[in-house]
């Protein structure tokens, strides 16, 4: 579920973003081999810092990219693209 739904439940499904959300979420299996979050809600700490809160938190908090992001292993770039798409 795209943070605009999440966010503004009443406002609609605008396709656009959620198609650019749905699509960074690909991106991440691809590059990872997991989801990034288990649920799309605002309970589950991985998908509020992916998409409603801190998208750069994301990468120190997920299991898969933390100790990548420690040791500089992930490109800043790749995390700016994240951040900026979502």
């Amino acid at each position: 579920m795209a943070p605009e739904i999440v966010k503004r439940p009443k406002s609609g499904f605008e396709g656009k973003p959620a198609d650019i959300f749905s699509l960074g979420v690909a991106f991440f299996i691809m590059l990872y081999g997991i989801p990034p979050f288990t649920e799309a809600s605002k309970d589950d700490n991985l998908y509020g810092f992916f998409a409603i809160n801190y998208p750069k938190m994301f990468f120190k908090k997920h299991a898969r990219t933390a100790k990548q992001i420690m040791f500089g292993e992930i490109d800043k770039s790749l995390v700016q693209l994240f951040s900026d798409v979502f």
